[in-house]
């Protein structure tokens, strides 16, 4: 049997066993808010050239899709750890001035190393702070305000909220607040399982400190409905959450202008805008989750205005 079908069977299986299970799994918070041990840092600086990168190509593809013909004048990325979906902001999504903000201060330090060594440190920048306070940013000044992989890393969905009512300060009224996270599996053995499948690969890579922060992201991760209930009841925005078909592996969480009735505004991205993006050994990784998000579902979210 080939890697790619023994690959495709776990998938198979574990989506079959999500539709089969009933959610039984509690949440775990994570031990740690914010990344800073100079170990999970320096793993997490090599994670482009794993299946993590994955999860960056899909948000760009569907960033594309969302935003219509706009070329994008101004982003903000909260939560940027060491900047590199920061800096695909502006190499793949042509923003022109990108700024990236993290309370960790040896991410901050990594995500200008980075930058400079992309040749990108005047177009990309970042700012240690926190992103329950973006007071020291202009109101209404960002085209997009992304926020990925960072939700679960709070103690609760009130701290989310809290993220997300500051994005909707600093985004301006026509512009696009997009979150990523990955989703909380219904059971301890889904979890696991995933965590198999996926995880094989930061161990291949000799990077067992990021294997260990993946685990743990799995079980503090918010189930769907826990992570639309973050939409601000103040937000005017249309909110729609995006899921894949089969396994559950990721979630995003969209806020359009309330005059966009349309999710997608365009079709995708041709495959070789984003081919340097995916790690060559993961592109069959690349084709299942792209497949699944393609055939999966997105609802409007139904928020309880103040």
């Amino acid at each position: 049997m080939s890697g790619k079908t023994a690959r495709l069977l776990r998938y198979s299986f574990l989506s079959t066993l999500h539709l089969l299970s009933m959610r039984r799994l509690s949440r775990t918070p994570e031990p740690n808010a914010v990344t800073d041990d100079i170990d999970d840092v320096n793993d997490y600086d090599r994670v482009m050239s794993t299946v993590m990168a994955l999860p960056y190509a899909l948000a760009l593809n569907c960033i594309w899709r969302v935003r219509g013909n706009d070329q994008g004048r101004s982003a903000l990325d909260l939560c940027c750890g060491p900047g590199f979906f920061t800096l695909l902001l502006e190499q793949k999504l042509a923003y022109r001035q990108v700024l990236g903000v993290d309370l960790s201060r040896n991410m901050i330090q990594a995500a200008g190393k980075n930058a400079l060594a992309a040749g990108r440190q005047e177009q990309v920048r970042f700012q240690e702070g926190s992103v329950f306070d973006l007071s020291s940013l202009p109101d209404q000044s960002f085209d997009l305000v992304t926020f990925c992989n960072g939700a679960h890393q709070f103690d609760a969905i009130g701290d989310v909220v809290r993220v997300l009512e500051q994005a909707e300060q600093v985004v301006k009224p026509d512009g696009l607040i997009f979150v990523l996270d990955p989703v909380r599996q219904k059971t301890a053995r889904l979890t696991e399982g995933y965590l198999r499948v996926a995880g094989e690969d930061y161990l291949r890579q000799g990077l067992p400190a990021f294997h260990r922060q993946f685990r743990e992201s799995l079980y503090a991760s918010w189930s769907p409905q826990e992570l639309a209930s973050a939409v601000p009841g103040s937000s005017r925005r249309r909110w729609v959450q995006i899921l894949p078909n089969g396994l559950p592996t990721f979630q995003m969480l969209v806020g359009v202008p309330s005059s966009q009735d349309r999710t997608y505004l365009r079709p995708a991205p041709a495959s070789t805008e984003l081919r340097d993006v995916i790690p060559r050994h993961a592109v069959f990784d690349w084709t299942l989750l792209s497949t699944a998000f393609a055939m999966g579902s997105s609802r409007t979210v139904q928020v309880a205005r103040d």
